[in-house]
């Protein structure tokens, strides 16, 4: 009788582990098509709703092997942030310049985002889950970045376009969140293919940034690049930084850039973001001013539009509506000092995270995962200070990859009788 039960047991085990394994799979191919977007490549994909439908199918075999136990995660403090978050933005509706526009935001389009967040702390549970994850994202991106270099719209000096989602400003800020991942998969522990992939990957998404012309995604590729030049000791060797710095100065030797674009950053005071009443510049004054006229609701999710319409209408000029072109200006204006101050908060969380996994993780892979997600996240987060992406489902991938770290840092910590903390 007891032999039974034992073998009982070793089934259901197998059978939980098929479950899990299963719920992990679909949420691989989830990220894939949520972050990397293989629909704008094939659009015949496109009526089908692949993250839709990846997201719907992870949903329904999670539940088929629910556990309770496994919202213990739910109570770690980057997420209790997220959450309170979402709160706010929520609360803010009634008092939003456009109600039913804030609304069917949130809950027809941010929630998908949400429950990507809450499927990610669930799901990937372990050090090998996460290495998986970025390398799925590093090779996707990779190609996404492949196929916008020779698919794109682009002309000799001109700006490259691809794709539906994605401005040549936005096509930058994609390419930054992943350039320093696939650093992760470079040494020779990895597989020959893996590494070719990923630094193939690292170089065209070099490439493609440079070929956006964003000064922002310059900036943020400068960030990056310091980080992983001057702090980064574990993931790349100087040998390979020596070779990262020739290739970038070949790239920008050969490539076909728009370097006229590239040097007004000397001169931004003949810029029209400077001079301009719907350059970047008014644009922050207007936010700011909404953070100090509505500072405890904000204007309300995704209502920055109608914000700048009404100020330069008011202000003699035309009513014209703009994007904040700030992501930080955006949350405080959208959803007030609240809104903000968790924003930058979870942002900061980030940056500690992974600064301390790179000093203090016992893993090498994790130590190199947090030594590249930092120069990941800084050279994102620049970015999108002159981007509107302050519901980015970017930016929450960092907020939930942190998790993940500091949940995996923590445990290693735990071994050695010390406790990680926020």
């Amino acid at each position: 009788m007891n032999g039974n039960l034992g073998k009982n047991n070793g089934l259901e085990s197998t059978s939980a582990g098929e479950k899990s394994g299963m719920v992990f799979s679909l949420f691989c191919l989830w990220t894939i098509v949520a972050l990397c977007r293989p629909q704008d490549i094939f659009p015949v994909l496109v009526p089908l709703r692949p993250a839709l439908t990846m997201a719907v199918l992870t949903l329904i075999f999670f539940f088929l092997k629910y556990n309770s136990k496994n919202l213990v995660v739910l109570k770690e403090k980057q997420v209790r942030y997220f959450f309170l978050l979402v709160l706010i933005m929520i609360i803010g509706i009634p008092f939003s310049l456009f109600s039913r526009a804030s609304f069917e935001f949130i809950f027809f389009q941010y929630m998908m985002i949400v429950t990507y967040f809450v499927m990610f702390v669930l799901v990937v549970d372990s050090l090998e889950r996460i290495y998986r994850v970025l390398f799925l994202a590093c090779i996707g991106s990779g190609v996404y970045s492949a196929f916008s270099i020779m698919s794109g719209a682009s002309s000799p000096g001109a700006r490259l376009r691809f794709g539906s989602s994605f401005d040549p400003n936005d096509l930058a800020f994609f390419a930054l969140c992943f350039i320093p991942l696939n650093l992760i998969f470079i040494s020779k522990d990895n597989k020959l293919l893996v590494r070719v992939l990923c630094l193939t990957g690292f170089l065209l998404s070099i490439l493609l940034v440079f070929l956006t012309g964003s000064r922002g995604g310059m900036l943020g590729l400068v960030i990056t690049s310091a980080v992983i030049l001057f702090r980064v000791t574990v993931s790349v060797r100087k040998r390979f930084k020596t070779l990262a710095v020739i290739a970038g100065v070949l790239i920008l030797s050969f490539a076909s850039l728009n370097t006229d674009r590239m040097m007004s950053l000397f001169s931004l005071e003949d810029d029209y973001n400077t001079t301009s009443e719907t350059g970047r510049l008014a644009l922050w004054g207007i936010g700011i001013q909404a953070i100090l006229h509505n500072p405890l609701t904000g204007v309300g999710v995704g209502r920055f539009g109608e914000l700048s319409g009404h100020a330069l209408k008011y202000g003699g000029g035309k009513e014209v509506w703009r994007t904040a072109h700030n992501s930080v200006i955006q949350i405080g204006a959208e959803t007030g000092i609240f809104g903000l101050t968790l924003f930058l908060l979870m942002s900061w969380n980030v940056v500690k995270i992974f600064a301390r996994a790179s000093r203090e993780a016992t893993s090498l892979k994790l130590k190199k995962i947090g030594e590249m997600g930092l120069a990941g996240f800084l050279g994102m987060f620049t970015a999108a200070f002159f981007l509107s992406q302050a519901y980015s489902l970017y930016w929450v991938f960092y907020i939930v990859f942190s998790v993940v770290v500091f949940r995996l840092l923590s445990n290693e910590l735990a071994l050695e009788g010390k406790k990680a903390k926020l």
